[in-house]
């Protein structure tokens, strides 16, 4: 009987080693359940800034840029879009084809998004901007004039599909190989739009 006190202590020291190592499970457990916490939050808020950062508009400071290949981007590029405007324009008031006036009215709001876009850039970065067309994107304008009902559709879109091809084109190398960061990234904003234009062209004009 005397040997029980004896006992009683080793029974209660091995009852606290099983709380201690208890414990330090459900520690061991809660700090792996932090780190997974940080890590998926981590991940979910990269994908949120790379997806914001896609769907931002290109921008640009106020520096001036002397580059002669921007410019010359700059100068196309609204040149076209102005051309673009026009014969939407015109396509809206004068095709017979539903589908052909609707393609003229995407045109017009499409490109003169674009257009105005462009048109702040250059100007912060103190580039010229054309008032009017140049004598390749009037010419075009004025072959259309005069011409209505399937005359019209018919011109409109193959026009479309022509310039559609070599506008890509353009805006391919410009994305690739400009020399100031803001205007690749509109080269490359624009190209989807640019792309959408001509699968549209070529699905009316294959209807026609």
């Amino acid at each position: 009987m005397k040997k029980l006190p004896g006992i009683l202590c080793i029974a209660a020291v091995l009852v606290l080693a099983g709380c201690n190592s208890n414990k330090t499970d459900r520690d061991t457990a809660d700090g792996n359940l932090g780190t997974d916490t940080t890590t998926s939050t981590n991940n979910l808020g990269t994908d949120t800034a790379n997806t914001s950062i896609a769907n931002a508009p290109a921008t640009t400071n106020n520096t001036p840029v002397t580059d002669s290949k921007v410019q010359e981007f700059v100068q196309k590029a609204v040149s076209g879009g102005m051309m673009e405007v026009a014969l939407g324009n015109m396509a809206a008031a004068n095709a017979q084809d539903s589908r052909v006036k609707n393609f003229g009215s995407m045109m017009v709001n499409d490109h003169t998004q674009a257009g105005n876009e462009l048109k702040q850039m250059a100007g912060n970065n103190s580039l010229q901007v054309p008032s009017a067309m140049m004598p390749d994107h009037q010419k075009h304008v004025d072959m259309l004039k005069g011409k209505t009902g399937k005359a019209f559709d018919k011109a409109y879109m193959d026009m479309m599909l022509k310039d559609h091809k070599e506008d890509i084109s353009e805006f391919e190398k410009a994305s690739s190989s400009l020399s100031v960061q803001a205007y690749k990234d509109y080269a490359t904003k624009t190209l989807p739009v640019l792309r959408k234009h001509l699968d549209s062209a070529q699905a009316i004009k294959r209807d026609m």
